[in-house]
């Protein structure tokens, strides 16, 4: 994120250095494929292959639910528009909002962070696959 952009964006009088060192502190999750195939899909990222690990995220909040924030937007991106963001971005799982008629999320859920590292991932992994793009090139042992 280029700062004079991320500046533009942020709402809170935080400062681009104290988000970049938030997100640095933090291991991001996408909550739903379509963002990540179309994060694989993006011109920096399209010719080259990746290496994808499906999460049970069951298990993986079972354990790191106190260090889980979540996120109803990309955080790491400001194009093509620096979209308003602050540290109020991130809530901790029982106090994202939800609409008053169900449980269900008021803004869906974008982005699943765990606080500084995931040591045991290898536990939580279900399926890992090589990618390019959109393509799956191949399913790699676990």
């Amino acid at each position: 994120m280029e700062p004079t952009r991320l500046q533009k964006a942020l709402v809170d009088g935080t400062t681009p250095d104290q988000w970049y060192s938030f997100l640095n502190s933090k291991v991001f999750l996408w909550a739903e494929e379509s963002r990540l195939l179309r994060l694989l899909n993006a011109r920096h990222y399209r010719a080259h292959e990746h290496d994808v690990l499906t999460i049970d995220t069951a298990s993986l909040l079972q354990k790191y639910a106190s260090s889980a924030w979540l996120c109803h937007m990309n955080s790491g991106n400001t194009f093509p528009m620096p979209t308003p963001r602050g540290m109020a971005s991130f809530k901790r799982i029982p106090e994202y909002p939800t609409k008053q008629r169900s449980a269900a999320p008021a803004k869906p859920v974008v982005e699943v962070l765990i606080d500084n590292s995931i040591p045991d991932i290898a536990r939580h992994v279900i399926d890992v696959r090589r990618m390019r793009g959109a393509v799956c090139l191949g399913k790699l042992l676990i």
